[in-house]
């Protein structure tokens, strides 16, 4: 379970580790320690490049409301108070700001908790959310309305299922929190892209197992690695193999699985001593190489049997 915990509201832009204004109220957010926060990938852990941001929407239109399909209005009506860097160290999130002035909000105004990475187009990584009701475990997050601000405004949240994730996704079994690709093609426009009308009406055509070209790659394969559906692929694999010795003299294998620049997939690679049990914890890359074919998340792993199994699994976000 991911917790936020939000104290208090503020107005000026400030970033962790502000100074406190006299008379201002206070505002704090956070994520847990030690999260398992991940891409949109599920393979890369969030890391540096990533900023938090508390904010609203009424930059320009007091009416606007963000949604998964008008992504490229939220930068423009976008009022940030406050911004915190994640900590790749302790993965989590912590930040502050202060406020003096709260006559630009109304009682109504949400809060909103939007986390990015610094990249654009396919290569942005975005999670917004808020939380629009109180409940046992948590309250609104909400601006105080106009008024003195002699008292802080206290807002704390611990219920993750009472937030609303406008985009990305929080609370999985397997993670807190997880971002997602705002500019990158979902299957379903994939589908609409690859295949003609009357083909997307087969479902033995455009689902994500079939294989229509019979070349061995289905398509959420080819979803993943850009290659078109209805031509046979050659030369062009989502991963490699090759082994080595380490410097301590252990023999080892590197993993190169490609890194898709276009797909809005998730991968998932388990391990398994004899193909049918495979292992819950999930393996993570320690790096990202960028060769000529592209980026490339490397995994080096330390044979332990002498029969090991690892599969690579494939999915549409």
């Amino acid at each position: 379970m991911w917790h936020f915990i939000l104290i208090n509201a503020a107005l000026t832009f400030c970033a962790l580790g502000s100074l406190l204004v006299p008379f201002g109220v206070e505002v704090t957010w956070q994520s847990q320690t030690g999260g398992q926060d991940f891409r949109s990938d599920g393979l890369q852990r969030l890391d540096g490049s990533f900023q938090f941001e508390i904010g609203d929407f009424k930059a320009l239109r007091d009416d606007f409301i963000p949604t998964s399909e008008n992504v490229l209005e939220w930068q423009s009506n976008w009022r940030s108070f406050g911004v915190a860097q994640y900590d790749e160290t302790l993965r989590r999130i912590r930040g502050r700001c202060f406020l003096q002035d709260n006559a630009v909000f109304s009682a109504e105004d949400s809060i909103f908790l939007w986390g990015y990475n610094v990249l654009s187009g396919v290569d942005a990584e975005w999670i917004l959310m808020r939380n629009t009701e109180d409940s046992m475990d948590g309250i609104e997050w909400q601006w105080p309305g106009v008024g003195p601000l002699s008292f802080p405004v206290a807002i704390a949240v611990s219920q993750v299922a009472s937030s609303e994730v406008i985009i990305g996704e929080v609370g999985g079994e397997d993670f807190q929190m997880r971002t997602a690709r705002p500019f990158a093609l979902d299957y379903d426009q994939w589908v609409q892209n690859a295949f003609s009308v009357s083909q997307q009406t087969m479902p033995l055509i455009v689902s994500p197992t079939a294989d229509p070209d019979s070349d061995g790659q289905v398509n959420i394969i080819e979803f993943a690695l850009g290659t078109n559906p209805l031509e046979p692929t050659q030369g062009v694999e989502l991963f490699n193999i090759s082994t080595g010795v380490s410097e301590e003299g252990d023999q080892v294998i590197e993993l190169k699985i490609r890194r898709p620049q276009n797909a809005d997939v998730r991968l998932d690679l388990r391990k398994s001593p004899d193909l049918t049990q495979f292992n819950e914890e999930q393996i993570f890359p320690e790096m990202v190489q960028t060769s000529a074919d592209g980026e490339w998340l490397i995994v080096n792993i330390e044979v332990e049997k002498e029969a090991e199994f690892y599969r690579l699994f494939v999915s549409a976000n």
